[in-house]
């Protein structure tokens, strides 16, 4: 057993589908934009999301991809070293409460 570490998604995606890796983490979406090693959509059949979470939505619509945890914003967010720590935790508060817009 071991973990591997790819930096590279798309060579989570090839990993599985080669047999090399037994399990991944890749974002939502990865799956449906991965190409075969002959530059063809994989077949999305090969793989099976973890406890696929149903009925996602974003502003009402249906989300349009499996994810296996609820839809989080995917880009993170920092402060620099001399922002102020009370105002780097409003900041963070903030974010939190927006919930569902």
């Amino acid at each position: 057993e071991q973990l591997v570490f790819t930096s590279n998604q798309g060579l989570v995606v090839q990993g599985l589908l080669s047999g090399d890796f037994d399990v991944g983490f890749v974002r939502t979406d990865q799956l449906e934009r991965s190409k075969d090693v002959d530059g063809n959509p994989v077949d999305l059949s090969m793989f099976k999301v973890i406890d696929a979470k149903p009925g996602l939505n974003i502003d009402g619509e249906p989300f349009p991809f499996e994810s296996s945890t609820e839809l989080y914003p995917e880009w993170n967010i920092a402060s620099l070293k001399h922002v102020p720590s009370d105002v780097t935790r409003e900041v963070q508060k903030a974010m939190m409460d927006i919930g569902d817009y």
